[in-house]
């Protein structure tokens, strides 16, 4: 039901935005560009940006797929000093 709410929204947008705009980047130009189609595939570019920089941001622990057993624990550490002798 969301997904056909979303589409009906979709197309509402696009017939109201049909206005013809010119587009610059660089060196190439795309002159009569709808309004609408700037629009999305700027949301859908920064969309897929955003999902980039989130899979790559290093320091994050991944987590485990359900059913996997966990790792082992790391290997437990004394905390007395080693005994020395003279």
């Amino acid at each position: 039901m969301g997904a056909v709410a979303g589409v009906v929204l979709l197309v509402i947008f696009a017939v109201e935005n049909v206005n013809p705009a010119t587009v610059h980047f660089l060196a190439w130009s795309w002159p009569g560009t709808p309004v609408f189609a700037v629009i999305l595939c700027s949301v859908v570019l920064g969309f897929l940006i955003g999902v980039l920089f989130m899979l790559l941001r290093p320091g994050r622990p991944r987590t485990r797929a359900p059913g996997t057993p966990p790792p082992p624990p790391p290997p437990a550490v004394s905390a007395a000093p080693p005994n020395r002798q003279a």
